[in-house]
């Protein structure tokens, strides 16, 4: 469950949205990103499911977040070593909800990945020492780049 509910009814016209502050329920594009990191337990797996196509667009593109973090750790170990470590704070307030969580966008647990959390219209003010801040944004991007990279995306098209 997540603050949508067990379903989330998104639809373009935006008929279904108490939070009318979402770019899901527009047609504008929304680039790579994980749902939810706002809260403690966001969803592990999320399923699309097309009633009606998009008569022109509607391309979708997954990227396996954790195949670019192992990617990132294999080419940038001090990049991944600030990603996993250093906790930035995800900030989601609506009209009718409001939740914040911080956690490292690379979430370990040991040596095993348990959660990468990348949404960059939820990420509020950081709070870390600011001499860590080149370094870590120097990180960031090359994670994002890693995820932006049409050669680490899959696309498809959702039919009905």
């Amino acid at each position: 469950h997540s603050h949508f509910g067990r379903y989330e009814d998104l639809r373009t016209d935006n008929t279904t949205n108490k939070n009318t502050d979402q770019l899901g329920y527009t047609n504008a594009p929304v680039q790579p990103h994980t749902d939810q990191p706002f809260i403690e337990k966001p969803p592990g797996l999320q399923m699309l499911h097309c009633i009606t196509p998009a008569p022109e667009g509607g391309e979708n593109s997954l990227v396996d977040a954790k195949a670019a973090a192992y990617y990132l750790r294999s080419i940038d170990p001090v990049a991944f070593h600030l990603l996993s470590t250093i906790k930035v704070t995800f900030h989601r307030k609506q009209k009718d909800f409001e939740s914040i969580t911080s956690y490292p966008i690379i979430e370990m647990s040991g040596n095993e990945f348990k959660q990468i959390r990348y949404s960059y219209f939820t990420y509020s003010p950081f709070n870390i020492p600011f001499e860590w801040m080149t370094e870590w944004y120097r990180a960031y991007v090359t994670f994002a780049d890693i995820v932006k990279n049409r050669k680490h995306q899959y696309y498809f098209k959702l039919n009905s």
